[in-house]
């Protein structure tokens, strides 16, 4: 069976996780906040990294000083959660989706 976690990035999604390790079951897991992949979960089909179409260079530093610039390069960069989720979900078709902590 095909199940997919849907969740941020916390201890508590992790151990949550690591129950079905033996389960027999695949387990993706698709990181709503586009993170980098988790690595005490190395046998987890991981979805992360999903938030920007392409680098933004100096991103952190025109995030904090120039927020307007920002969000206007954000518009182009940027990709919609649910647009990444409803692509994800169309291309793995689990049997089940598990949202934790949303």
């Amino acid at each position: 069976m095909k199940i997919l976690i849907v969740a941020m990035r916390s201890i508590h999604t992790t151990r949550w996780v690591s129950q079905l390790e033996h389960s027999g079951h695949e387990v993706y897991w698709f990181d709503i906040r586009g993170g980098d992949p988790v690595a005490s979960l190395p046998w987890v089909h991981q979805i992360t990294n999903w938030k920007l179409k392409f680098k933004i260079p100096f991103r952190y530093y025109i995030k904090k000083k120039h927020p307007k610039l920002y969000q206007f390069i954000i518009k182009f960069a940027g990709v919609k959660p649910e647009k990444a989720f409803e692509k994800f979900l169309k291309e793995i078709k689990p049997d089940l989706v598990h949202s934790f902590a949303l």
